[in-house]
């Protein structure tokens, strides 16, 4: 399963310089729609880079799986944040989620293991929640597909290849509100809403 740890130190470095400020452009587009007071869980943030980017009064909880990229999150942040060093698939959420962001988190899963996290995520979070998701597209170029593969070789990622997110997230009970594109329909950020049963 997905490793980040050898990478941490580099992380940021590389996303710079191949991307510049787009990824974090997109990861950042919609926290604005966040309401104050709501209970945000960030799974995969990384370096905690968008915690830079998110104001209010907010009850952030933030999960990531890398150790090396969880202690980098910690030193960004100063007001308080829940960190938790876990799997978002072995997270027992104690309470119910406003808003859940998934910044570049949803493209490391295969179309089937896709589901599963789909199903986790409603579970995860009160009827008519906010889900907002910044990733690269399915039809994305060749370079960044390849870089895609050669990222998933150091970070051993199971995807092969980049999964039709928005779809699948649409297709799994919940309602596109907005989205936006970036670098010539490369990378997506999306805002989304739980339809309740």
């Amino acid at each position: 399963m997905n490793n980040f740890d050898g990478i941490a130190w580099c992380y940021d470095f590389v996303k710079r310089l191949v991307f510049g400020d787009v990824l974090d452009q997109a990861s950042a587009h919609f926290l604005s729609k966040i309401p104050p007071g709501s209970k945000v869980l960030i799974i995969g943030g990384g370096t905690g880079r968008i915690l830079n980017d998110i104001s209010g009064e907010l009850q952030i909880t933030y999960l990531e799986k890398s150790a090396n990229m969880l202690r980098r999150a910690q030193k960004r942040q100063s007001t308080s944040v829940d960190f938790e060093h876990i799997d978002f698939l072995d997270f027992q959420a104690p309470q119910k989620f406003d808003c859940i962001i998934c910044p570049f988190f949803l493209d490391l899963f295969t179309q089937e293991m896709l589901g599963n996290v789909m199903l986790k995520l409603k579970e995860s979070m009160v009827p008519g929640g906010q889900l907002l998701v910044a990733d690269f597209s399915h039809r994305s170029s060749v370079l960044l597909k390849v870089m895609y593969l050669g990222f998933r070789a150091l970070s051993n990622i199971p995807a092969k290849s980049i999964p039709p997110i928005q779809e699948m997230i649409t297709f799994s009970g919940f309602h596109l509100i907005d989205s936006t594109m970036f670098l010539n329909g490369q990378v997506f950020s999306s805002h989304f809403r739980h339809v309740s049963n």
